[in-house]
């Protein structure tokens, strides 16, 4: 079983932190009743630098720290749902994290110059400037 998550990222901005922000939730069921009938959930090894915790109780997904599109795109984890029987199932997770326009435009170089001749003629192009930004071209 897959489950694909867009998660907006904000690396930078002072107005929004998402931090222990909930991103989402998965539910396992199980027939069992009473001991045997209780899901906990847990994360396999594929999130070595934590940047997701998920609560064992109610399968809530949070955020430990801000996330940056330009320097992760996408998250695959692996979770597991167990019962107190010791009956498990695991399920991978996608979070495809999606861009904030959260960096500013830079130009190519610090100075342009140029010299231009006093018979130009109105309307001619005299330098072009170019400026460009981390920012994927689909900011939300």
């Amino acid at each position: 079983m897959l489950f694909y998550i867009a998660v907006k990222s904000n690396f930078s901005s002072p107005c929004y932190n998402p931090s222990g922000s909930i991103v989402a939730a998965i539910l396992a069921s199980d027939s069992d009743s009473g001991v045997n009938g209780e899901v906990t959930y847990s994360l396999e090894e594929d999130d070595e630098d934590e940047t997701f915790l998920l609560n064992p109780v109610t399968g809530v997904f949070n955020v430990t720290r801000p996330l940056d599109y330009e320097t992760q795109q996408y998250y695959i984890l692996t979770a597991k749902a167990q019962d107190g029987g010791g009956q498990a199932s695991t399920v991978r997770v996608y979070f495809n994290i999606l861009d904030v326009n959260d960096n500013p435009p830079i130009f190519n170089t610090s100075v342009y110059s140029t010299s231009v001749s006093e018979s130009l003629t109105p309307g001619s192009s005299i330098v072009t400037v170019r400026a460009s930004d981390a920012d994927d071209g689909m900011c939300m």
